[in-house]
């Protein structure tokens, strides 16, 4: 965003834009979660072809129910951009990247069992602070652009 005019901010580019959403690392961490887990199930015996479309429907349904929850807050604390759906699915999907590196610490120590163990959470829960220290950074940053601070 470079600067406001009179009915509001101007947005550049995604090229100029260096705080600009791209869906590519998103979409590619929600198809290599769903190759993933289905390739852990198929190592564990319990592989089926359904296996694939159950597992993309359950994501995007969590995808889906994260944003209408985030659309709730942002009506609730009266946030309001024009831009914002397509932001707020840009950024929802960066979670799957620390979903796959947990499933796949998991998978390699546990032999594909599952993310069991002091280390499989640890490994869970310094993703999660990742993924919300990155979300609370940019949050920060997008809104002082916004306010003009």
């Amino acid at each position: 965003m470079a600067a406001s005019g009179g009915s509001g901010p101007l947005f550049l580019p995604p090229r100029e834009d260096i705080n600009s959403p791209d869906m590519y690392i998103p979409v590619m961490a929600f198809v290599t979660y769903i190759l993933m887990s289905t390739l852990l199930a198929g190592l564990r015996g319990a592989f089926r072809p359904e296996l694939l479309g159950l597992t993309a429907t359950n994501a995007f349904a969590v995808v889906v129910i994260e944003l209408l929850c985030l659309k709730l807050g942002t009506y609730l604390l009266n946030i309001s951009n024009e831009s914002q759906w397509l932001d707020l699915v840009a950024y929802s999907g960066y979670k799957f990247v620390g979903v796959i590196v947990s499933v796949a610490v998991g998978g390699v120590l546990n032999g594909g069992k599952g993310n069991g163990g002091w280390v499989g959470w640890s490994v869970f829960a310094y993703v999660f602070l990742a993924n919300a220290f990155f979300l609370v950074s940019l949050a920060l940053k997008t809104w002082s652009d916004w306010s003009g601070c």
